[in-house]
């Protein structure tokens, strides 16, 4: 639980990318361990600190250097500390370039401050301790002694009296719940093992002091990393607190599952009205030394979800004599251009509004030293005095405060009728407004109540209250239609001031000329624009879904029934019985199992307590034997006091799946593999004998085979389906299964002799087949059903389990949709995201599933995000306008489902109808597929694939000499590249180009002959000469058939676009995304050398997915054939 281990291949990740592949790297891994040691989330930590070019540093706990580099970055020298040799490498190649990096190894098990090699000469301006701070206590005295005279420490740790412990979070390093809060050692029965391994602990903020107090450091100064200190978003501090309602985010817990017993935003606000957020914040940074320069920063925000040249870090400093500032500096080096753009911004401004005689003025920006300095006005913010009105009732006061707002806004800065620029298209998108505009041509869209501040005591003078602007990054050189900046701000009073409530928004809008088509198209510019400033980057908030942790909320537990899971069988008990005592956690539906987690232990008449093994008992009775994984438990023993129970030891609770058999849908799949076990045996089994060993021609043996052939197959087959052989398959063991397979091979020898007895054949010719066909069979059978288990109880169940569904409902459904969902284990398990379309309720959760979208930006989330399939509930009198948000999904290549009450509006779409769990839908999608046809066209694949592989493996022994000789490299070309539905996977080609021909793509992007996404050029200067042979011939797709049979690709598909293209894609353009990419396709037999538009690739793609049969796919195969050789004759 404590130290984050080193994950495999990470030093290898390293080599081979650049820190800006990095977050691509976490998303495909989905592990906890890189999204620790690879984010540059965490360097927020250190960021603001005063680091500069004449100090040297020294980092304890720098395991694999996520903090490394940002020090490297500020400082003259830096020491990082390793406890091995592992982390030690991993630091100098990721660093290999820097040099003032000293790495040293220092093992956990040397404690001895005297000894230790980092306290021998070296004086140190700055020591850091970034997590597990209890580990290094016995080193402070030496740490004090060797800081320079104006050195400081700095240690970032949990606090143990965090308010997320309270709220259902496990302890920061030993794990458990409430573990901290107890205090540990206090109680002699916990922990003991895990101290006598020198697992860390963490301490509260009065703890800490004293610790250092005692170590000889003074000058103790403590800052508050939110949400905590791993990943923070923002640093505050006693001399700069967060406002109301400004914690929300809270649910990060990307290593390990939580529960949420309350909310915690909610009961932020009371700790800080109390006074009381020193104590129960999650984390601390805190400094230690005397305080040395004129300023300090007092509170740092960051801003990295944003694209690097807008991701930006915003600092208030206060000087000495009180007086403040603040300092926005560019995280990445591609970001200079915007700090530099804050200043023009407040020189084009303040012309552009002088029409306002001095109601609206803009607070005063300049560049200085690679940061937009401003000074810090003390005024009141119009979101404060809306509060205040709204908390006190007074409704004239805010419609004064909204009336004046919209009259400002509409009255100065010019008036111009709207017309777009192409520079407006680039950020916005292509906008037609069906009636005139006026606009502003130097417009700040972020003018919002919040970056508003008027004179304290002005509150009852809205009217005559000079405006000071104080954040107006957002500006932009051209005009925008006012109604924008209005729409935008009304949009962010009704959800984060109202709450979402009162009047209704659409009602809001239209009292000041935003119609519900206005809303509509300035909802569209504004998923534009958050595309625009995201440019495909992954919120962290989202990273909880991606690690795959669970949150489990308060009335999920309160409702949990433990009757569902009966505790039978003793383990080896050899006493009576006396009572079963069992407590479930967790238990949750997947496909064709139940997860379940918790404790199980029998107390005999004798008076001992003993764990038992774990059995499910389905409905008919039958009882499943669980998969059941035992690991240790704290809080067993104080359960078992609390039931009045004897005082025990044992601790022991356990993790179990009970597989449940889901024969009606596995029986078809087996009768299949039953088929293909007899043909194989059958004929198999006579070449054996008859061609083998009796000497018989080839022609012959079809002869005397195939005459029983028929009637063999029927018969054997009809036994098979109504016996009972492959019943309870799923639950059977390997000597189980193995009883299985002679089983059947028995029932096939008698039907074969029968057969054949009653046809009169050759009995003598035939004695010996009937040997050699049952063990062929019995071989096939037995191993054939041991592949489709694993398969279907590890392979496919992870695959469904990865199907992502988005419900689109209302604040007064969502309860009510996902209670009767439930009934459905697939479905439930599979909800991954929520949007409330009438409320504003993102970061609520509902049943352990996160609310991260509302009516709004519903469609640019779908658009970001993977989405497979969207399920909108309703009410019915909102159904004329559901057409184009069906539309719109369906656009996106999502399957979408509707509640049937709404059927009636819809006359136009293909559907068909579904049950999920108790509810009935209709299904609006690209086209309805059969899956016995999908699960033929995986067959094709699979053996198209391996002839593919066998014949790319002889051409790669003649190919390989002349295009190294030519070109000296790597043989085959690996890209990423995007497949179905925004997933990614890496695509293999032999590599028809020079090394650096991604380089030199940059300069021939002039010279593109595709309108569109796609990169195509007749000349291509950058492929080498075997590989226009190899291009010509299509040789160069080869590789792909391992694609094909990882199943990342298929024979037949779309083309699978790059991750650049992807990123720059439209909404209907990422339906194309809604099959499986494939080698072949549409586009490439529609004569691909003459479409020079990427939108008639589009439409091809699209017209394959609607019409896609197994005959197509046949088809476009055959027709391939012909063009790859008729391109080879030219």
């Amino acid at each position: 639980m404590g130290h984050v281990n080193v994950p495999e291949g990470l030093k290898e990740i390293i080599q081979q990318n650049n820190e800006k592949a990095y977050p691509q790297i976490i998303m495909e891994q989905a592990s906890y361990p890189y999204l620790f040691h690879l984010s540059d989330i965490r360097e927020n930590l250190i960021a603001f600190l005063p680091v500069t070019k004449q100090m040297h540093v020294l980092e304890r706990n720098a395991g694999c250097g996520a903090l490394t580099g940002k020090l490297l970055s500020m400082a003259l020298h830096v020491t990082a500390v390793v406890e091995s040799e592992e982390e030690a490498d991993i630091l100098r190649v990721r660093y290999e370039n820097a040099g003032n990096l000293t790495v040293l190894v220092v093992p956990a098990s040397d404690t001895k401050p005297e000894t230790n090699v980092l306290y021998q000469d070296q004086a140190h301006d700055m020591i850091l301790i970034a997590g597990e701070f209890s580990k290094f206590q016995n080193e402070l005295s030496c740490m004090r002694e060797h800081l320079s005279d104006n050195g400081k420490l700095y240690v970032a740790d949990a606090n143990r009296l965090g308010l997320k412990y309270f709220a259902g979070c496990q302890e920061e390093y030993r794990g458990g719940y409430f573990a901290g809060l107890e205090n540990y050692d206090k109680d002699p029965e916990r922990f003991t093992e895990d101290d006598r391994h020198g697992e860390a602990r963490v301490y509260t903020r009065k703890e800490y002091e004293q610790i250092l107090k005692e170590a000889g450091f003074s000058g103790i100064y403590s800052y508050y990393p939110y949400p905590d200190h791993k990943f923070p978003s923002c640093i505050y501090s006693d001399e700069y607190l967060p406002g109301r309602g400004e914690l929300s985010d809270n649910r990060r817990n990307f290593d390990r599952d939580r529960l949420q017993l309350f909310d915690e935003k909610k009961v932020f606000d009371t700790v800080l009205a109390e006074g009381l957020f020193g104590e129960l914040a999650n984390s601390f940074l805190i400094e230690a030394g005397n305080r040395t320069g004129e300023q300090r920063v007092i509170y740092s925000k960051y801003s990295n979800e944003r694209a690097r040249q807008f991701a930006i870090r915003t600092d208030i400093c206060k000087k000495a004599d009180g007086e403040k500032s603040v300092r926005k500096y560019a995280l990445y080096p591609e970001g200079r251009e915007h700090i530099c753009h804050m200043e023009k911004s407040y020189e084009k401004l303040s012309s552009c509004y002088a029409d306002s005689n001095g109601k609206i003025r803009f607070c005063a920006c300049h560049t200085k030293n690679d940061a937009a300095v401003s000074g810090f006005d003390p005024g009141v913010t119009l979101q404060d005095v809306m509060e205040r009105a709204i908390g006190s009732n007074q409704t004239e006061l805010v419609k004064r405060i909204l009336d004046d707002y919209a009259k400002r806004i509409m009255e100065y800065g010019g008036k111009h009728l709207f017309t777009p620029t192409e520079d407006f298209r680039k950020v916005f998108g292509e906008v037609h407004f069906t009636e005139e505009t006026e606009a502003v041509d130097i417009c700040d869209i972020d003018m919002i109540f919040a970056n508003i501040l008027i004179p304290a005591g002005s509150e009852m003078k809205i009217e005559e209250a000079e405006w000071t602007v104080i954040d107006y990054e957002w500006t932009f050189f051209f005009p925008v239609p006012k109604l924008f900046v209005l729409y935008r701000a009304l949009y962010f009073v009704y959800y984060q001031i109202m709450g979402g409530k009162g009047t209704p928004l659409d009602e809001l809008l239209a009292a000041y000329g935003i119609s519900k088509k206005l809303k509509e198209q300035f909802g569209r510019m504004e998923e534009n624009f958050q595309a625009y400033l995201g440019k495909g980057s992954v919120p962290v908030r989202n990273m909880q879904r991606v690690m795959g942790t669970k949150i489990v909320p308060l009335e999920q537990l309160l409702r949990q029934d433990a009757g569902n899971v009966q505790i039978e069988e003793m383990q080896n008990v050899p006493f009576r019985v006396r009572k079963i005592l069992y407590h479930i956690d967790r238990q949750e539906y997947q496909d064709g199992s139940v997860v379940c987690c918790g404790w199980a232990l029998a107390k005999t008449w004798n008076g001992k307590v003993l764990p038992v093994d774990i059995k499910a008992v389905m409905p008919d009775g039958t009882v499943v034997t669980a998969e059941l994984k035992r690991y240790p438990r704290a809080d067993v023993a104080d359960a078992l006091k609390l039931r009045r129970t004897c005082d025990v030891n044992l601790n022991l609770g356990f993790d179990c799946v009970f597989i449940v058999p889901r024969e009606t849908e596995w029986s078809i799949i087996l009768l299949l593999a039953d088929l293909i076990c007899f043909a194989v045996s059958y004929f198999g089994g006579g070449y054996l004998w008859l061609v083998g060993y009796r000497n018989v021609s080839v022609a012959n043996m079809k002869i005397e085979l195939m005459e029983s052939f028929g009637i063999v197959m029927v018969v054997y087959m009809l036994v098979m389906l109504f016996s009972d052989i492959d019943n309870r398959f799923i639950d059977r063991s390997v000597f189980q299964e193995l009883w299985a397979a002679i089983k059947a091979s028995v029932v096939l020898v008698c039907v074969t002799a029968l057969t054949i007895f009653l046809q009169h054949n050759n009995a003598e010719a035939s004695r010996g087949v009937y040997f050699c066909i049952a063990l062929v069979n019995m071989c096939l059978y037995f191993g054939m059903h041991i592949i489709i288990k694993y398969y279907l109880l590890h392979v496919y169940r992870n695959k469904r389990a990865n199907n992502q569904v988005f419900l689109v409902t209302t604040a007064e459904r969502v309860e009510e949709v996902i209670a009767d969902a439930d009934h459905s284990g697939d479905w439930i398990h599979r909800l991954a995201s929520i949007a409330i379309i009438d409320e504003n309720q993102i970061g609520k959760w509902y049943h352990g599933v996160p609310v991260v979208a509302t009516y709004d930006n519903m469609f640019q989330y779908v658009k970001e995000q993977i989405v497979d399939e969207v399920f909108i509930s309703v009410p019915y009198e909102t159904g004329d306008s559901l057409a184009e948000v069906v539309n719109r999904f369906e656009d996106m290549g999502a399957t979408v489902h509707v509640t049937i009450e709404i059927l009636n509006k819809f006359d136009d779409y293909h559907k068909t109808f579904n049950m999920l769990g108790n509810i009935p839908v209709v299904t609006f999608s690209n086209q309805s597929y059969d899956w016995k046809m999908l699960m033929i066209k995986r067959v094709m694949d699979i053996a198209g694939s391996i002839v593919g592989l066998v014949i790319t493996a002889v051409v790669t022994v003649f190919l390989a000499p002349p295009l190294l000789i030519e070109s000296p490299g790597p043989l085959f070309f690996s890209q990423k590249r995007v497949g179905k539905n925004g997933r990614f996977f890496k695509i293999y080609k032999f590599r028809s180009m020079y090394k650096d021909a991604e380089e030199r793509k940059k300069e021939l992007e002039s010279q593109n002959e595709m309108n569109g996404l796609m990169f195509k050029m007749k000349d291509d200067p950058r492929i080498t000469k075997v590989g226009k042979f190899i291009r010509k011939t299509s040789i160069d797709e080869l590789p792909q058939f391992f694609n094909v049979l990882k199943g990342d690709m298929s024979l037949v598909g779309t083309r699978p676009p790059t991750v650049d293209e992807f990123k720059q894609y439209e909404s209907h353009q990422k339906r194309r995304l809604s099959a499986k990419p494939g080698i072949t396709g549409l586009w490439q037999v529609s004569g691909r050398n003459e479409i020079t538009d990427f939108e008639d690739v589009v439409k091809l793609d699209v017209q394959y997915i609607d019409n896609w049969s197994l005959g197509l796919d046949i088809k476009i195969i055959l027709k391939t054939i012909k063009v790859v050789f008729e391109k080879g004759g030219e």
